[in-house]
Order: structure tokens, then C-alpha cells, then sequence
């Protein structure tokens, strides 16, 4: 997982595991978003998610809002809460 430093310092504030970065770059669903990649978790990701853990990823509240975004070298830019719904194009 290469984070920049902005990124770091978005857990760091924001109160963010690494552990929850791991899962969204594994069960996350990806999404193009002018010229990088928005990760988060859908009902299906989050079903995977608990199935691969035995249910303990049910335990984290915040879980269902967790967002990343992926540059083009594959460096986690930021990441962070989502307040509002993920918009498509």
C-alpha cells in the first residue's frame, strides 16, 4: 500500500486503520473518477467483507462510509468519510 503523505495524514485525522484501507483495496468497489479511481463499499462488497472475516468487520460503524481515492501510480491520494451518496457517470 503506497500512501502519500497527504493521504497519512487524512488517517491519521480522521482516525482511519490501515486495516480499512487493506479491505478496500481487496473487497472495495472501484470507480473511475477524472483521471483516478474512487474505492468504497457497497451491500455486496460489505457482505464479502463480513463473510471473509467472520463478521467482525459488522463491529465498525463507520465502515459502510469509508472512501479512498487511487492516482494513476496506484498511490492512495486521500481517503476519508463519505457524506453523500457515490454519483456515476
Amino acid at each position: 500500500m503506497l500512501l502519500t503523505i497527504h493521504a497519512e495524514q487524512r488517517m491519521k485525522e480522521r482516525g482511519i486503520a490501515p486495516i480499512l484501507v487493506d479491505w478496500l483495496e481487496q473487497y472495495g468497489v472501484t470507480e473511475p473518477q477524472n483521471g483516478s479511481e474512487l474505492l468504497y463499499f457497497n451491500h455486496r462488497a460489505l457482505k464479502k467483507l463480513a463473510s471473509y472475516t467472520g463478521g467482525l468487520s459488522n463491529k465498525f460503524d463507520k465502515l459502510k462510509k469509508v472512501y479512498l481515492v487511487r492516482g494513476n501510480e496506484g498511490a492512495v491520494i486521500t481517503i476519508g468519510y463519505r457524506e453523500q451518496r457515490v454519483k456515476r457517470k
